[in-house]
């Protein structure tokens, strides 16, 4: 045995033992990048150097290959091995300024940046020479070695040519430091969760295709075999928050409950493998942002407490943000109605039966060009990183975030295997891989399992991590979650205000909804005027009032409520349009008609054309000559074809008004 002291502590190992491996029995840890116990010490790069007192001399050099002697005296610390080790790794982040090791190495030693420019930043070999010893150590092949002088050195196959050995062969791969052993021609480094990558692109690409043929092929005809609000049933946040605004159980939201389960389970999947409007983020954009502070990942958790605390009151006024209805929008009444119009631009003949024209309207319906801004801004906003809807300001994204940081599966790193590498870093499409240790937030995690595909030591892991995952800089606050609490508390109670309640006389809702319990369950999806087929549902902006923006309305003087029709109530998610048969519909009260009999020219023709019999009949009108139409209020069920096909210019004669609008006469 010898006996040696370092940093003043008394050490005793075998003979032949070298100074860091003494330093390491004892938990003194000094840094290296061309050390591995697998193979010879070799004393390349030079970062392991220390001080050495022997027989009364000082000297500094590598404690890797330098074995240990009776009596010696090492200093790891000493200002002359730390200012040489510093020098060390200012050449070699010269050299290699993007390497990872070295960058955390050279934050250690306060390096900020490289002393000596490069031409080739791009370099990320260290010379180490790592790979060549485990190619002749390890694999005894001997096919790769270090080539040339000065700076064309490097490491490569004879005459830079692919060996056929090195494809197979991958024995050299767990020893390089930097990753720069995939450059070497022949020898591929491949991630050992390419195939989990491919399966869950394949996923989420069918998941989109999925969605935008619903969206496209459900109609009136089609709503019960192609059910266009599949996605939003499934949606968690729209279950969670439709319920808790409508204090009821909605068994048609029952699967959104599922989805909470299932990421409680494993993870935040829905961003990761089915949102369709994450699928379309995912395919372009940066991943890394290091402009944008990671502290903006704080205001989607504000949206959600806010969403929360709205519904508490009755009001999803703010449902029109989350991502599910900010695609269905404009694809239904925007983009769908477009392609329609540029197919059939004829513009509707005059003489048509009321049949004949509503049939017609379909064919031709309003483009609301307004509903895509929404759309388009999510999509510029991925130009300055990849998700940044998802990461910053998405409410559904906030809620299965918050779900996830529970969930049994999380994502962990086996340091014992890890290359550290850092390729896992740049991979992540949120950003959320700290490059110091590799470690991710699992509300951030889609679970995609793009680090996995491209791990070639499969150090990242997908398993049970039972501890919650808090204690991020961004995480919100206790005082932050209960201002964003007041806040949308008092948001929806400002909606709720007679200030701001809407006075509009013609705020018609489809078929058998109550205005109070129909906006504490609409979500303002749209869905709705994509199934209506006379066009006649149109979502609102800002005439029925704040808390009813983007909620739809009845407009019969674009097109009539269709009598043998109940796809509005079929179509909703949440049942704010209640799931009436068709009978139940045909008594569902809308409005009441009122004829205004200066404006009306006696034609009838909406007495002729009312579906309902006894709502419209002809009669006399004290101090006015001949014929007009005469509303039954008991019996009008405010459909509005008796608006929709009123012959008199611009607004009609006979006009639906809201369930108490009705003008006293």
């Amino acid at each position: 045995m010898v006996e040696l002291t370092i940093n003043g502590q008394k050490v005793q190992v075998e003979e032949g033992t070298t100074i860091l491996e003494a330093a390491r029995k004892v938990g003194i840890e000094i840094p290296t990048l061309c050390s591995h116990p697998d193979l010879k010490p070799y004393g390349a790069c030079r970062v392991c150097v220390v001080e050495v007192n022997r027989k009364g001399r000082s000297v500094v050099s590598t404690s890797c290959d330098y074995p240990v002697e009776e009596g010696m005296e090492v200093k790891t610390d000493s200002p002359a091995a730390t200012n040489t080790r510093k020098m060390m790794i200012d050449l070699l982040l010269s050299r290699c300024p993007n390497v990872r090791p070295l960058q955390l190495l050279a934050k250690q030693y306060g390096i900020e940046k490289p002393s000596f420019p490069t031409d080739h930043p791009e370099e990320d070999c260290i010379l180490c020479g790592l790979c060549v010893r485990a190619c002749d150590e390890v694999a005894h092949k001997n096919v790769i070695g270090l080539v040339d002088r000065s700076q064309a050195r490097k490491v490569s196959t004879p005459f830079d040519q692919p060996s056929p050995e090195c494809a197979t062969c991958g024995k050299c791969i767990p020893y390089c430091p930097t990753g720069a052993i995939a450059h070497v021609p022949g020898i591929q480094v491949k991630g050992v969760g390419g195939l989990w990558v491919r399966l869950r692109q394949v996923v989420q690409l069918g998941l989109l295709a999925l969605f935008l043929y619903l969206v496209w092929n459900t109609t009136r005809q089609g709503v019960e075999a192609l059910p266009i609000n599949l996605f939003s049933r499934f949606d968690p946040l729209m279950a969670f928050v439709s319920m808790l605004g409508s204090k009821k159980l909605i068994a048609n939201m029952i699967p959104g409950l599922v989805t909470i389960v299932v990421t409680l389970l494993l993870g935040r999947v829905w961003c990761g493998w089915i949102c369709p409007l994450g699928t379309v983020l995912n395919l372009y954009g940066p991943n890394r942002n290091p402009r944008i502070p990671d502290k903006l990942r704080q205001v989607k958790y504000f949206l959600l407490f806010a969403f929360i605390a709205a519904a508490l009151l009755g009001s999803l006024a703010l449902m029109w943000l989350d991502p599910i209805t900010i695609f269905v929008r404009p694809l239904a009444g925007t983009i769908y109605p477009a392609i329609l119009q540029k197919q059939a631009p004829v513009v509707i003949p005059q003489g048509l039966t009321t049949k004949e024209r509503a049939a017609a309207v379909p064919l031709r319906p309003l483009v609301h060009p307004v509903l895509v801004i929404p759309l388009v801004i999510v999509l510029v906003l991925n130009l300055f990183a990849k998700r940044f809807w998802c990461r910053y300001l998405c409410p559904l994204g906030a809620w299965v975030a918050f779900l996830s940081k529970f969930s049994w599966i999380k994502r962990y790193v086996d340091k014992k295997i890890c290359l550290e590498w850092g390729r896992c870093v740049p991979s992540c499409p949120m950003d959320t891989i700290s490059y110091a240790d590799l470690s991710s937030d699992p509300g951030e995690c889609l679970m995609c399992l793009d680090c996995l595909g491209v791990c070639p030591a499969d150090a990242t892991k997908f398993g049970p991590q039972p501890k919650p995952g808090f204690g991020y800089r961004y995480d919100p606050s206790r005082r932050q979650m209960l201002a964003s609490l007041v806040v949308g508390v008092g948001g929806a109670a400002l909606l709720k205000s007679d200030m701001l309640k809407s006075k509009y006389p013609y705020q018609l809702r489809p078929p058998g909804a109550k205005e109070d319990e129909f906006l504490s369950r609409c979500i303002r999806c749209g869905q709705c005027v994509k199934v209506c087929p006379n066009n006649a549902l149109h979502l609102a902006l800002f005439e029925a009032g704040l808390e009813s923006i983007w909620s739809p309305l009845l407009i019969p003087r674009i097109g009539n409520c269709d009598y043998d029709c109940n796809a509005c109530g079929q179509v909703c998610p949440t049942q704010a349009i209640p799931k009436l048969s068709l009978e139940e519909k045909r008594k569902a009260k809308i409005g009441t008609a009122v004829v205004d009999f200066d404006k009306c020219i006696r034609c009838l023709l909406c007495v002729q054309k009312c579906p309902v019999k006894g709502a419209l009949v002809q009669g006399n009108v004290p101090g006015r000559k001949g014929k007009y139409p005469i509303v039954n209020p008991d019996v009008c069920i405010g459909c509005g074809t008796c608006e929709f096909v009123c012959p008199v210019k611009d607004e009609a004669a006979i006009r639906v008004h809201a369930p108490g609008a009705v003008p006293r006469t």
